[in-house]
């Protein structure tokens, strides 16, 4: 049996003068710690007690008593037995304030037990410092746990210090712990979240119902215009079985109480609200069957809530405790029994598993049930890590309204920056409860400078009211952003483009050497650069890399460039450089591309010119005669390749070797790649003597730059001509030819394709045949227009000889048209076996030929296809075009149409008007389709033709044609026949009644292919009818719409109404123009009856009465015994409303009549509007009864209907009939109406009923 106990020492007083302030001492802090244990199996008591000291006193305005010290208790013990711990810390008193000087604040106090054992209990008790006129006082909390192996417990009553949430409590045995009037940071703990424990909600619907502000987790909460709150109390409460339980079922009860000083209120008192916040269910409860929770409200000592869930209903459980706020009515501090308000919540976990348990924070106050919107964003520190400039990196904010189903939208928009953080998007509007969004608001940092950037990005979250009435805003989230931002490398290439000039083929080019800067800034976070060529034009040569350039740094040596001179030819290009930035350890962005740059190359190679001369042998003159002139021009061609990139030559005349070689000193100057030059160099001879000349003419070549390469001149090597001849004195005479062929040659007529016959001609050469005259060469030079040849050819016809079949001529028949045209024969004198002086041109001649070739007429036929869309019995055709298709060019044959045939639901007629010229129609054939029946027809008509050439190409028999099908389909639709219901009858209906009925339309066609029914309601004529609506896509065929054609009644006034509504119909098809159906009036007619309304009505007589609906009084006042023998009074049951109306039956149920006489109460049938049953009378007889008070009941039920249908039972009207008798000497009040003017009439027993009709 171990016990301990401290006591705090007394706070020193304070009293100063007038106007000073201070505060009295504090209260000494208790501390007690007690520990027993044993090894056997006795029993083990252990017991901590810690009292705080109190506050010391004040005196005197501005003069606050000292707080109470604070008591922490903690005890423990250990044994193979049962096993009791107690442990009890209460705070010290505040120190009192006196003489108008403020009472000091109680003490906090802190307990834990804890044991070891087979049994027994271990039980915390705190209990807070008194503290006077504070909001909350006496605040105790007790958590008492059952040992089963081991045991904890945990107690607080606490005024200030850390705040307390679930994640103290979770896997404790049982906690207790209460925090009174929390500050603003301690009770959002409570409503927002418990950060350390992921599975705990991010906020709590339980905000909406509590005005409280404050800063947690990045949120400011905003003080509500809506709601002014006292938050009382946080707590948490709960227990958990310990994991080395044996099984054993045991109790974990846990308690909080404390009182409420009806004065301290700060808000306007309302209603006692109670919130349940972060429930934390842990083990398998489910598998548990001793598991229960139970929870107990108490007000001032009465049960105002009380709930147990077992295994069965853990759904139901959490659901009561998530983010519940649970209203207990009024405060009525008025009414309390004492000067405080008690409050007290108790909550019991029983288990027998291990690990199993339940705790809840809880929120007790002064507030108001709201429907605000919750908002919160959920993730307030936003990392966007490493990026590059430029880099969009944007994060979502998730925003959520935790508010209960039906509460607020939450609205939510940035509202500023600090910084380099950067937002996009929003607002997020109206956001439901228990939704979320985490997409419309994204926030990053700026990327447009590289460095550690971030700041915060305000988010400004209110409730939209939609619910409460009253939007407002609720709190600003500052979401902290944070990121580093590295520049990539750039490239930047300074010398480019490279020039390389013209140079030679062949010529040696010395490389180039690029010189790459990497521009990014030297500031710590910028890359570096790697460069390696990528892809290179294939005139170029690249070699060269390198990796690793810093920032700011420059490479001028590593990479080169060069052009290819094996070649001629533009050798401009582009090297492409890839670039990639390598942060190389500076981050973990990795390696970035950067994609290439292309580097101009310039640069062309030209090749020499090249000298040919190309007729070197015709310096070779032969024979000739003493006297004759002779020379030839030398052909020069520049054989380089003519590409733009070859040089030009120039040629000149250099020494010949025999004086009579002669030359005419001419040039050759910047002659271009691939031409010729065959008239500026003249090599003559001398031929004034006979002799023999053989020698050689040298020609100077150079390749010339001008205008190319811009070089200049390079020599060429030199060439020899070998100049021969043989002088002589003999003359000969020429070839002459003659054709002998009649012109022109004649073929005529042909049709294209036609196989035609060539015909050979005939060519003499006439020269004398003397032994002196050359032989003659023919060939064929070319034809024109339709002209054809066999390209023949003939050589060496001797003189006075002829050559007929060498060569032949005809006409082209693939194409028709004019075929006349031309046969160019070229003609050449040769000197062979004759004169040996070669060959000599001579003029060409023409030969004429005429002929011509026609075309086939070509049937076309339009429409086709052809597409004809009907109603049974319209008329569906269509005129169709016969042309001859062949051009009109004068050359084509006519079209005979020679026959046609129908097939299918196609009937032609017509005929056509004889032959069809090319491009002209003929319109004289109809095509229609049958239209008898309803359905998809289809068919065809076939014509069959010939090509007739009598009046053109001269041919008399005829070519039949194909035959020309047109198809023809087409869709014959039946009409629509309407059938339109009505006349329409509302009936008898009631003021105030939704009515409404439909007008129904049917589409009674029938066929294959059937109409719809289009329209609508177009008119509705006669108040109070309206009416709308259309029948939309239609009605088909065999169908009714019943619904889309409604007529409306206003029934806000009674009456018996008429009226008409007009229906507009079409029939409708996809292919055709609606048809007409014309108009539909239908009539209309409806009668609205006011509800039947029957009241108790005052006849007359010595009574007053009062009352509506279905409770009236009727009251005789008092009257003294014997003064008046009979007191009566005359009602009447009237229909109290205008027609047409319902009609009543009633009864009167006069069981409740015993002191009063009655008459004339009998049952009535079928009471109009307006209508009254009168003389029933009642009546007091003061002789029969003695003084007293006297009361008896009538009542009035039957029915309510009409003839329409409507029949329902009469709520049953009472009637109270009261009147007191006073003895002799008595005072009689005068009754609230009294009618004298019946005081003379005769006492009636009975009366007759009597019904009074309103007209």
């Amino acid at each position: 049996d171990i016990r301990d106990r401290a006591q705090g020492g007394i706070g020193g007083s304070i009293g100063g003068q007038a106007g000073s302030t201070g505060t009295g001492g504090a209260g000494g802090s208790a501390m007690s710690t007690a520990i027993a244990s044993n090894a056997g199996a006795s029993n083990v008591f252990t017991s901590a007690n810690a009292t705080g000291g109190t506050g010391g006193a004040a005196r005197g305005a501005g003069e606050v008593g000292g707080t109470g010290g604070d008591a922490t208790a903690d005890a423990s013990g250990s044994g193979l037995g049962s096993i009791n711990v107690d442990s009890t810390a209460t705070g010290g008193t505040g120190g009192t304030g006196n003489t108008g000087a403020d009472h000091g604040l109680g003490g906090n106090a802190y307990a834990t037990a804890q044991g070891t054992g087979a049994n027994g209990n271990v039980t915390s008790t705190a209990t807070a410092g008194r503290s006077t006129d504070y909001l909350v006082n006496d605040m105790r909390s007790s958590a008492n746990a059952q040992v089963d192996g081991s045991g904890t417990s945990q107690a607080t009553a606490q005024y200030n210090g850390m705040p307390l949430s679930v994640v103290d409590a979770v896997g404790v045995g049982a906690s207790a712990l209460l925090h009174g009037a929390p500050d603003g940071d301690s009770t959002l703990a409570v409503l927002y979240t418990n950060t350390a424990d992921p599975s705990m909600p991010d906020s709590t619907p339980v905000h909406a119902n509590f005005d409280v502000t404050g800063t947690l987790n990045n949120h400011t909460f905003v003080d509500s215009a809506q709601l002014d709150s006292d938050v009382f109390a946080v707590g948490v409460l709960g227990g958990t079985y310990p994991s080395d339980g044996v099984g054993n079922t045991r109790t974990l009860s846990t308690d909080i109480d404390f009182d409420v000083t009806p004065g301290a209120l700060q808000a306007s008192e309302q209603n006692l609200l109670v919130g349940f916040i972060n429930p934390v269910l842990t083990g398998n409860a489910a598998a548990d069957p001793d598991f229960q929770v139970t929870l107990t409200i108490q007000r001032e000592g009465a049960t105002i809530e009380s709930q147990t869930f077992d295994e069965t209903q853990l759904t139901q459980l959490m659901d009561f405790f998530n983010g519940r706020t649970h209203d207990y009515g009024a405060l009525n501090l008025a009414g309390l029994s004492g000067s405080e308000l008690d409050i007290r919540v108790d909550l019991d976990v029983r288990s027998s598993s291990p690990g199993v348990g339940f705790v809840v924070d809880t929120i007790i106050g002064n507030s108001t049930l709201t429907e605000r919107a919750t908002p919160y964003v959920t993730n307030t520190v936003i990392d966007t890590g490493e990026s590059h400039v430029g880099d969009v990196v944007l994060a979502n904010l998730n925003v959520v309204n935790t508010a209960a189903a039906g509460s607020d939208g939450a609205n939510a928009q940035f509202a500023g920056t600090t910084g380099s953080v950067v937002t996009s998007g929003g607002p997020i509007t109206g956001l439901a409860p228990q939704a979320s969004d985490n997409t419309t608001l994204q926030v990053g940092v700026d990327t447009s400078a590289s460095g550690v950037r971030g700041g915060t990005a305000t988010v400004a979250l209110s409730t939209d009211g939609t619910q409460s009435g009253n939007a407002e805003a609720f709190a600003n989230a500052e979401v902290q952003v944070s990121g580093t931002v590295y520049e990539l490398a750039g490239p930047q290439v300074n010398n480019a483009p490279i020039a390389f000039g013209n140079v030679h083929v062949g010529d040696s080019v010395t490389a180039q050497a690029l010189s790459i800067t990497n521009t990014a800034l030297d500031n710590g976070f910028g890359e570096n650069l790697n460069a390696s060529f990528g892809s290179v034009d294939g005139t170029l040569i690249a070699n060269g890399m390198f990796e690793g350039l810093a920032a700011q740094a420059t490479d001028a040596t590593s990479m080169t460039v060069a052009i290819d001179t094996s070649s001629a030819g533009n050798k401009s290009g582009t090297a492409n450089i890839d670039f990639v930035s390598d942060p190389d350890g500076m981050n973990s962005l990795g390696q970035t591309s950067l994609g290439s740059q292309g580097v101009s190359v310039t640069g062309a190679v030209y090749r020499l010119a090249e000298a040919t001369i190309d007729n070197p042998l015709a310096f070779d003159f032969g024979n000739v005669h003493v006297g004759d002139s002779l020379s030839q021009a030398v052909s020069i061609t520049n054989s380089a390749v003519a590409d733009a990139f070859s040089e030009g030559l120039d040629a000149s005349f250099g020494a010949a070797s025999d004086a009579r070689i002669l030359n005419n000193a001419g040039t050759v100057s910047v002659l271009g790649a691939g031409a010729t030059d065959n008239s500026s160099l003249v090599v003559s001879i001398d031929t004034g003597a006979s002799g023999s000349i053989n020698g050689t003419q040298t020609i100077d070549f150079a390749s010339n730059g001008a205008g190319t390469s811009g070089l200049g001149i390079t020599a060429l090597p030199s060439q020899d001509l070998s100049v021969m001849a043989s002088i002589t004195a003999t003359a000969f005479n020429l070839a002459d030819p003659v054709v002998n062929n009649a012109q022109p040659v004649a073929f005529g007529n042909f049709r294209e394709g036609d196989l035609v016959t060539s015909q050979a001609v005939s060519i003499s050469n006439d020269a004398p045949d003397d032994g002196f005259s050359e032989a003659l060469n023919a060939s064929v030079g070319g034809t024109s227009g339709g002209v054809t040849s066999n390209g023949g050819s003939f050589t060496l016809l001797g003189p006075q000889a002829t050559n007929d079949t060498a060569i032949t001529v005809a006409i082209d028949t693939s194409v028709a048209g004019d075929k006349s045209g031309d046969l160019t024969l070229d003609f050449v004198s040769d000197g062979t076996g004759s004169s040996g002086l070669g060959q000599t041109p001579l003029a060409s001649q023409d030969v004429a030929v005429t002929g011509a070739v026609y075309r086939l007429a070509d049937i076309g036929v339009t429409p086709n296809p052809v597409v004809l869309n009907a109603r049974v019995g319209d008329t569906a055709e269509q005129v169709l075009t016969v042309s001859n298709t062949a051009a009109a060019d004068g050359y084509s044959e006519q079209l005979a149409v020679t026959g046609r045939s129908d097939s299918g639901d196609v009937t032609s007629s017509g005929m056509i008007g004889g032959l069809v010229d090319a491009g002209a129609s003929d319109m004289g054939i109809n095509v229609s389709l049958d239209t008898t029946t309803s359905g998809a027809k289809s068919g065809s008509v076939t014509f069959s033709a010939e090509s007739d050439g009598s009046n053109t190409s001269g041919f008399t028999t005829n070519v039949a044609l194909p035959d020309e099908v047109v198809a023809v389909t087409g869709n014959v639709w039946q009409a629509a026949t309407a059938d339109v219901g009505g006349p329409i009858d509302f009936g008898i209906v009631h003021v105030g009644d939704a009515v409404s009925a439909a007008i129904s339309v049917a589409n009674t066609a029938t066929g294959d292919l059937v109409d719809s029914v289009r329209g609508g309601l177009t008119a509705v004529g006669g108040a109070p009818f309206s009416g709308s609506g259309d029948l939309g896509s239609g009605v088909a065929a065999g169908a009714t719409d019943s619904s889309s054609l409604v007529v409306g009644l206003d029934t806000g006034a009674a009456g018996i109404f008429t009226g008409t509504a007009t229906v507009d119909l079409a029939s409708h098809n996809p292919d055709l123009a609606d048809l007409d159906l014309g108009e539909t009036v239908v009539d209309l007619s409806a009668q609205v009856n006011n509800y039947a309304n029957p009241v108790f009505e005052f006849i007359g007589g010595n009574a007053a009465l009062s009352g509506s609906g279905t409770s009236y009084v009727l009251d005789f006042g008092s009257v003294v015994t014997g003064s008046l023998v009979d007191w009566m009074a005359e009602l009447a049951v009237v229909n109290d409303v205008t027609g047409p109306a319902d009609l009543v039956d009633g009864m009167f149920d006069l069981a409740g009549i015993d002191d009063f006489m009655d008459s004339g109460f009998v049952d009535f049938v079928a009471l109009g509007a307006g209508d009254a049953v009168t003389g029933l009378m009642l009546q007091l007889d003061t002789t029969l009864h003695g003084p007293g008070v006297f009361t008896d009941t009538i009542l009035l039920g039957g029915r309510t209907y009409n003839a329409g249908g409507y029949d329902e039972a009469l709520t049953p009207i009472t009637l109270l009939v009261r009147g007191e008798i006073v003895g002799p000497g008595g005072e009689v009040p005068v009754p609230a109406v009294l009618w004298l003017v019946l005081a003379g009439l005769p006492v009636l027993r009975f009366v007759t009923v009597r019904r009074r009709r309103q007209r």
